[in-house]
């Protein structure tokens, strides 16, 4: 197999990056159906991601011949300074997903040297992420790439 090509985003790819979406969004689901909702309207999440890139989220694909087989998704944000915080230019990133039969091919660690470098050339001081820790694929690929944990988000459930 060739190695893919990880490039821009155009919008003939937001139904490629929604079934690939909906993938992610059914792990999420099976973990935490309370949050997330059930996977399966393809068009919703079109339009989720659509929206997103609208509001100025970059997103990468990364393809095989014709193909998306991954995407990922970033944010470069611009952090005011206030009583708490310095002022900080960082990449959020969003979300990354590979489809199953393409995993373990080095597709993810190629997403993310993508929004790594376009973190660099946009003068980002780095770039941050959340991670569900039941993910333990996506924790061990940040983690191999140098992510280090920074804080926790924790939630107490008071309805079913």
């Amino acid at each position: 197999m060739s190695t893919p090509r990880v490039r821009l985003a155009d919008a003939s790819d937001f139904g490629a990056i929604a079934r690939l979406g909906d993938a992610v969004n059914a792990l999420h689901h099976a973990r935490h159906p309370a949050v997330f909702s059930a996977p399966g309207d393809l068009a919703a999440h079109e339009a989720l991601w659509s929206s997103r890139a609208a509001a100025g989220e970059q997103f990468w694909v990364a393809c095989e011949e014709l193909d998306v087989i991954g995407f990922a998704s970033a944010k470069l944000v611009d952090e005011k300074p206030s009583a708490l915080l310095k002022p900080a230019r960082f990449v959020r990133f969003g979300t990354i997903a590979v489809a199953a039969a393409q995993r373990d091919r080095g597709i993810g660690t190629a997403l993310m040297q993508a929004v790594t470098d376009w973190a660099r050339a946009a003068g980002a001081s780095e770039v941050c992420l959340n991670v569900f820790e039941f993910n333990t694929g996506a924790v061990r690929l940040y983690e191999r790439l140098g992510y280090q944990t920074r804080s926790r988000n924790m939630a107490l459930r008071l309805a079913p």
